[in-house]
């Protein structure tokens, strides 16, 4: 009887429709790879809080109080909280806050720095090239606001008086995106930003022009909910 049911079953492992049905399921799986970190992480309805900094070289343009411009490069530092969501595969929107400090030109060949409070709408585009690699691109827009200083001459005397600060920021970015575990993400970016808005000298009742271009690294870390 055992004889008998070691032959029957030898016969079935070497049929051709269990040769085929496990040839089919072996390519089967072999079609369907596991799917890599970045790939997991730019699924549509994935979660995402990045905190983030981006240190630039800017070329700015600031009115001055005798009514000329002055042209100068300096730097900025930025620092955000960001939390978005994949709203389809690879395409991400969200939101964006945080602090940035620029240093401008004053009279007399002095200068100052600038703080800001930001808040901005962003967007990214991740596409995976490899297991724990893709490339991204992004825009983000929204306000500026915060202080300054600068010295205003007064009836009294020269005075340091705190200015106010007002405007829109805008950028774009562009580089890679690595997964570094199933929860974990690094962003590292060529950052352009562009601010464009005024400071308001209440002594002298002035709104002046300020504009900067800066080109730098955002280097950001996530959490992938």
């Amino acid at each position: 009887m055992k004889k008998s049911l070691l032959i029957v079953v030898c016969m079935l492992l070497g049929s051709p429709a269990f040769a085929q049905n496990a040839s089919s399921e072996n390519a089967s799986n072999e079609k369907a790879p596991k799917k890599g970190a970045i790939a997991q992480q730019t699924v549509g309805g994935t979660w995402l809080g990045t905190l983030g900094t981006t240190f630039a070289y800017n070329s700015s343009s600031n009115e001055l109080l005798d009514g000329t411009t002055s042209d100068n490069s300096n730097y900025l530092v930025r620092m955000e909280l960001g939390f978005g969501n994949m709203i389809v595969n690879q395409l991400e929107v969200g939101i964006v806050g945080g602090v940035l400090l620029r240093r401008l030109a004053r009279e007399n060949d002095a200068s100052a720095t600038e703080r800001d409070w930001l808040i901005q709408a962003r967007t990214n585009y991740i596409v995976p090239v490899t297991g724990g690699l893709g490339l991204g691109i992004g825009a983000a827009l929204g306000p500026y606001f915060g202080s300054s200083e600068r010295d205003v001459e007064t009836t009294a005397g020269v005075v340091n008086e705190t200015t106010s600060t007002f405007g829109v920021v805008t950028d774009g970015n562009a580089g890679v995106v690595y997964g570094v575990s199933e929860h974990l993400q690094l962003r590292m970016m060529i950052n352009l930003t562009w601010l464009y808005g005024t400071e308001s000298i209440p002594s002298a009742n002035a709104d002046l022009t300020v504009s900067t271009t800066n080109l730098g690294l955002a280097l950001s870390l996530g959490y992938v909910f």
